[in-house]
């Protein structure tokens, strides 16, 4: 099922256009595999639920003045944008963006291109051609009835000090929680297709 989507804020217009919604609660829209407890879902504090969640997921919250897009801290649910006078298109479909324009309108971003041949991805919200960005991990975007995209990140930084308390705390309580989350479930394990697959 495709989520085709357009939303006006005075003279702005966003069209939302991606290839499955997984599910919905009330203005919010969840996109990919998010993996938490039913409760969480339910949480008022949506940048809370993000820092809680598991999986990869995409989050689109439509409220009457404002739109806000959230995405998982590693950025695996990939979404791309791109903005033009009054509009802004959202996909998770990059060839969508070059049909929707003539063919020669966007040109290779030489950087993002040369980044991605070394580290094999583009840095913060470049993709290979100028003018069309993805949104960047573990980030809350914002548009507030105007073109103007805010950005912040939604998870808190840990104090650059090593301790293993909090360390070990953290891990023991995400351990459990990922057991917690499995019991009576079918399990499915996720390959990156690399050579850690084979192990």
């Amino acid at each position: 099922m495709h989520f085709n989507k357009k939303i006006k804020f005075k003279n702005y217009l966003i069209e939302i256009k991606l290839k499955k919604k997984s599910f919905s609660i009330k203005n919010r829209y969840y996109f990919g595999y998010p993996v938490g407890e039913k409760k969480l879902f339910h949480n008022k504090n949506l940048s809370f639920q993000c820092r809680k969640l598991s999986g990869y997921f995409f989050i689109i919250e439509i409220n009457k003045d404002h739109i806000n897009f959230y995405t998982d801290i590693v950025g695996n649910y990939r979404v791309y944008y791109y903005q033009e006078k009054n509009f802004m298109f959202v996909t998770d479909d990059l060839n969508s963006i070059i049909k929707r324009k003539k063919k020669n309108s966007f040109k290779l971003d030489k950087n993002g291109f040369n980044f991605y041949k070394l580290k094999n991805y583009t840095p913060g919200n470049k993709t290979f051609l100028n003018g069309i960005f993805k949104f960047q991990p573990g980030s809350k975007f914002s548009i507030k009835n105007s073109d103007h995209l805010s950005i912040k990140r939604y998870y808190l930084n840990y104090e650059n000090l090593p301790n293993f308390k909090i360390l070990k705390d953290e891990f023991d309580e995400n351990f459990r929680n990922q057991f917690r989350l499995l019991k009576n479930k079918k399990i499915i394990l996720f390959f990156s297709g690399g050579r850690d697959s084979l192990l």
